[in-house]
């Protein structure tokens, strides 16, 4: 198992962790489709939901923002 560890890059993790996250997110707005909130909960799901969706921009801009061209860039110098 110490093993296995030691071969995992740092790159693996991320790109792990943020297909986990993007499955997350879409499984939560799949279940906000077909599960009714109660009224008093609407408003505190509308904030989570808020909070979670941005974090999928996040993940968007960092693979494929401008960060990623800067990167790339300095890959090939």
């Amino acid at each position: 198992m110490k093993k296995w560890f030691e071969n995992i890059s740092k790159t693996d993790i991320r790109n792990t962790i943020a297909v986990i996250y993007v499955v997350m997110v879409l499984l939560y707005i799949y279940v906000l489709a077909f599960k009714p909130v109660p009224a008093e909960n609407k408003d505190l799901i509308n904030v989570l939901g808020g909070v979670v969706i941005g974090g999928v921009g996040l993940i968007l801009a960092y693979y494929f923002g401008n960060s990623k061209s800067n990167n790339d860039n300095e890959s090939k110098n």
